[in-house]
């Protein structure tokens, strides 16, 4: 049977939030439909783009008038992103359109014979696409053999839905959307002061190193106490901070309520020292605050690639979801932009998950997937559009897990050592997350995860065309467990945020609350070009 295909025509949405959405139906072009998708990744790797057939289907609704000037509308600002759903192999793709060719609704001819797969150069059909890139949605790498095997298409489609929208019925050929599902960018919060304060690994729980009601330390004060001491000993006034940065392990092991109600009280009285509130809060979760034991089972094989957000794994996320619900007053999103305006510059903040598992034998490794990658063009987008007010814009990305390895030795369990050799805990997509630091401007990455303090460069030469660009990833210390890499004390960092300038700062934080002179003390340019743009 022919292939349906769904795809989705992307507006100027950094979050794939779109206003049309086309089912396609190819012809029946071939009595083995195996190795289509193959066959336009082959010819679009040699020539750069190939082109795709749409096949109006006779039983569905479709399009009443003449398509041409709808595609032009939505292709006005350049490529469009497209979601792609094979129906007869079950499985999901994304896409880049850069160009839409029609002939006022009557079938035509490929503009390229050459950049059109064999079996079917030689028909006409309503609407000609051409496909500058083409990936599958589970980020498996395509060959000849992958696209054989048809998935289960009801995960396919859930993932497909999860990154666009909810499709409504397959029924239909076209479906024009028009209404927005949320808008495309954050209300922007206006902050009076550019200070960050960035904690991370606090561990809520048995290792908790401070004062709370899941751990009873005779003598000790609480890490709030903790906190508004060190910044008084350095002369710095709570009340001066703009946002606070979280970036995971807020509790020991997810499940526990009582860990989270820890984290409740600390946060409010958090809030309560700096004058701030959940509007001034970007927070990720750590890989203690998701339930991995339900994903364990007898399938060691399992690829959970295939779907990033099944019921298992939403299980896992529930206690967290519960905690951010309760903290926020309302349902939140994990992974979202957050915009403050501040006196002096934009800063604009991506909170990633990288607490996906990919699969049963990697399930600790830090994993992003493709689904980070709408927020990241969108955050692109902003840089480029302050940059043309002559105004600044600061991208700062927010996750748990590091991108290089922060200590010395990293542990792999016992258990584990005979099916693995890589550490447990890095990024497995580390090198898509590279890029886009880059590609899209992203000043700053924050993470936690080791314990470690820790401040590293990456830059790439050739992602970004406008030049070389820098991003300083700046991996933070705990400030609350009691086990720490490399014998390193807890600490917590800030970041002034000038309009030319970031001053970066980390104050360590010792049991018996003496002063200490800062970890850190280091001033980053604001700017993160390293050869200038246009040379």
């Amino acid at each position: 049977m022919a292939p349906s295909i769904w795809r989705r025509l992307r507006t100027d949405n950094p979050n794939f939030r779109l206003q049309l959405v086309l089912r396609f139906s190819n012809r029946r072009m071939a009595a083995d439909l195996n190795g289509t998708i193959w066959q336009h990744l082959q010819i679009l790797k040699h020539t750069g783009h190939c082109w795709w057939g749409w096949w109006r289907a006779q039983n569905a609704l479709d399009l009443q008038t003449d398509p041409s000037d709808e595609f032009s509308r939505l292709l006005s600002s350049g490529p469009a992103y497209i979601g792609i759903f094979s129906k007869s192999l079950g499985r999901a793709y994304i896409a880049k359109v850069d160009q839409v060719r029609t002939n006022h609704g009557e079938p035509l001819m490929t503009p390229e014979r050459a950049a059109t797969p064999a079996y079917y150069s030689s028909e006409a059909f309503p609407a000609w696409f051409r496909l500058i890139e083409l990936r599958r949605i589970d980020d498996v790498e395509i060959s000849e053999m992958s696209e054989t095997e048809a998935a289960e298409s009801g995960i396919q489609l859930e993932m497909l839905e999860d990154l666009f929208r909810e499709l409504g019925t397959v029924e239909q050929t076209v479906i024009w959307l028009d209404d927005e599902v949320e808008p495309s960018l954050p209300t922007m919060e206006q902050v009076e002061n550019s200070r960050i304060l960035h904690i991370s690994d606090l561990h809520f729980g048995e290792s908790h190193e401070w004062q709370s009601s899941a751990t009873r330390h005779p003598g000790r004060v609480t890490l709030a106490d903790a906190l508004e001491r060190t910044f008084e000993q350095q002369g710095l006034a709570p009340t001066d901070t703009g946002v606070i940065v979280v970036s995971g392990d807020i509790s020991d092991h997810g499940p526990d309520r009582n860990r989270y109600e820890d984290a409740l009280a600390f946060f409010n009285r958090l809030f309560s020292m700096t004058g701030l509130s959940s509007k001034n809060l970007v927070i990720t979760p750590g890989n203690h605050d998701v339930t991995r034991h339900v994903i364990d089972g007898g399938e060691t094989q399992f690829d959970f690639s295939q779907r990033q957000y099944d019921d298992r794994i939403r299980q896992t996320e529930e206690s967290y979801r519960q905690f951010c619900d309760e903290l926020f007053g309302a349902p939140t999103v994990i992974s979202r932009v957050r915009r403050f305006k501040t006196p002096s510059t934009e800063l604009n903040f991506l909170q990633l998950n990288s607490t996906l598992p990919r699969d049963q034998y990697t399930k600790e490794y830090g994993f992003l997937g493709l689904a980070p990658l709408g927020q990241l063009e969108g955050l692109g987008k902003l840089y480029r559009d302050a940059r043309a007010r002559s105004e600044i814009a600061v991208n700062i990305a927010v996750q748990h897990h590091h991108v290089v390895s922060t200590v010395k030795v990293e542990h792999v369990p016992e258990a584990m050592a005979s099916e693995i050799h890589d550490p447990v805990s890095t990024m497995v997509d580390q090198s898509n997350l590279v890029d886009w630091c880059t590609q899209y401007n992203i000043r700053l990455l924050l993470h936690g995860h080791q314990h470690k303090l820790k401040c590293r460069v990456i830059s790439d030469r050739f992602s970004n065309a406008d030049g070389l660009f820098v991003t300083d990833v700046i991996g933070a210390g705990t400030a609350g467990a009691s086990w720490r890499a490399d014998g390193e004390g807890m600490s917590f960092n800030l970041y002034d945020v000038g309009s030319e300038n970031i001053r970066f700062r980390s104050f360590a934080m010792d049991r018996e609350l003496t002063r200490q002179v800062p970890l850190r003390d280091a001033v980053l340019p604001t700017s993160g070009w390293m050869v200038p743009r246009g040379r």
